[in-house]
């Protein structure tokens, strides 16, 4: 099992209390660095998961080594600066795909995610997606990209701008191809290599 560690994290106005009590000098520039507002995270934790259920169902987990919450921001979110990885569920505990990613955080109010850095998704048809940032927007159960794509489907490797899919990456769409490489099966070489030469 795993679990989740909670550190406290004090208020700025607590550092900026101490920074006058030992400074006396009414520097306009001193007066300015005590007084600005800082934004600390109200909630941090490390090793941990976050279960999605749906009708006492199993249906996704999102596993992170660190998040750092922010409930006072003006825009509300939560960051995993060492990254996340999402695993998606047929019937648990049995792996439909998952999505993983160096970076991510989520708008708490918009309940819209966005990773950056590695993003790579996979499912259960073996195909395997490569990118450097991507989105994925929790109402409308979808995932999407706007940046270079690259989409490896077993047979032939897709490379293109944007795409769409379901956010398990079932079903996807690339928007605008660019180009496609046609990949050689292991076992196609072998039947190849096992048909006889002609005379």
């Amino acid at each position: 099992m795993m679990s989740v560690h909670k550190i406290c994290i004090r208020s700025s106005w607590a550092a900026a209390f101490a920074v006058a009590l030992v400074s006396c000098s009414n520097d306009i520039k001193t007066v300015n660095l005590v007084s600005k507002k800082e934004v600390y995270a109200d909630f941090f934790a490390k090793d941990v998961a976050y279960i999605y259920t749906d009708s006492a169902r199993v249906v996704m987990k999102v596993l992170a080594p660190e998040v750092k919450k922010f409930s006072n921001n003006e825009k509300p979110y939560t960051e995993f600066p060492k990254g996340i990885r999402v695993v998606y569920y047929s019937t648990y505990p049995d792996t439909n795909s998952h999505i993983k990613a160096n970076w991510a955080i989520r708008w708490t109010n918009d309940k819209m995610w966005e990773a950056k850095g590695n993003v790579v998704a996979k499912n259960t048809k073996g195909e395997v997606l490569n990118t450097e940032y991507l989105v994925w927007d929790e109402k409308k159960a979808i995932i999407y990209s706007d940046k270079l794509v690259k989409i490896n489907s077993g047979k032939d490797v897709i490379i293109g701008e944007g795409f769409t899919a379901d956010q398990a990456f079932n079903t996807w769409k690339i928007l605008k191809v660019k180009g496609a490489i046609s990949v050689q099966t292991k076992s196609d070489s072998t039947q190849n290599e096992n048909v006889p030469a002609e005379n």
